[in-house]
């Protein structure tokens, strides 16, 4: 049962009961020239500012409950250029990329918890106090971005899962205060296919520092570390997406080489 409720928050339901939650006003944050919901704007280091320190917080204890991909281990592993094949299909990209720039918007969008067995996930209204986890769905304004699509999006979102007893307005006032944000996405949301997920079970979120280096706090200062590897700036992001790398191949039995 502990195994399952692990899996649980860390994944994101398509489907289960459904509950009428269209009577619950969502919480909203947007940004503006004064910074988030017109508080002051955010310092040259994004992680004093005590909501966005709390929600990496809050990002890594999530990360915790779950493991990532055996074979996507850097950063460099999730732009177009990494091709992966399965049990002998074609070769291809099998993430959306990274991109970055401001985070503009920020709105919950699902809450649910699981049911009395912890058999099954229950969708509940989104400020239930019921709810075992959250959905927040960004959007950012992107200002240059990496990714499988042939012209470059202005603008994408992705979820932020956090956990029911996390403050809400907290985690969304940390997300729009990431006026220098970086994501790395996946594949598409289960329950909204217009959002992406974030890489590394929905901790691949960081910023650009002022000294140009790429953060990742979600992350332990290791796993940042061999995640990074020397993909460490946005310059160097482009020499790795410039680059021809090894493809990786996994046979049925989960087997993992590059070549």
């Amino acid at each position: 049962m502990a195994a399952l409720l692990m899996l649980v928050l860390v994944m994101v339901p398509a489907c289960g009961d459904q509950t009428d939650s269209s009577a619950t006003e969502p919480v909203v944050g947007s940004s503006t020239s004064d910074g988030p919901a017109g508080q002051a704007a955010a310092s040259e280091d994004p992680l004093k500012e005590p909501e966005v320190a709390a929600l990496f917080e809050e990002l890594n204890r999530r990360t915790q409950v779950a493991s990532t991909a055996s074979f996507a281990s850097s950063i460099a592993d999730y732009l177009p250029s990494q091709l992966i094949s399965r049990d002998g299909a074609d070769p291809q990209p099998w993430a959306f990329g990274v991109a970055s720039g401001s985070i503009s918007d920020a709105k919950v969008t699902f809450a649910a918890r699981l049911g009395a067995e912890n058999d099954r996930v229950e969708e509940v209204p989104l400020d239930s106090a019921e709810a075992d986890w959250r959905l927040i769905t960004a959007t950012m304004s992107v200002t240059r971005a990496w990714v499988t699509t042939d012209v470059p999006p202005e603008r994408v979102t992705f979820v932020v899962p956090i956990g029911g007893a996390f403050d809400q307005r907290e985690a969304i006032e940390g997300l729009i205060s990431l006026d220098d944000a970086i994501v790395v996405l996946t594949n598409a949301d289960d329950s909204d296919p217009s959002s992406w997920r974030l890489a590394r079970v929905d901790s691949a979120l960081g910023f650009v520092a002022a000294s140009g280096e790429l953060r990742f706090p979600a992350l332990s200062a290791g796993e940042e570390r061999e995640f990074l590897g020397d993909v460490t700036t946005l310059e160097r992001i482009d020499d790795a997406a410039s680059r021809t790398r090894p493809v990786i191949y996994i046979d049925r039995d989960g087997t993992v080489t590059r070549k």
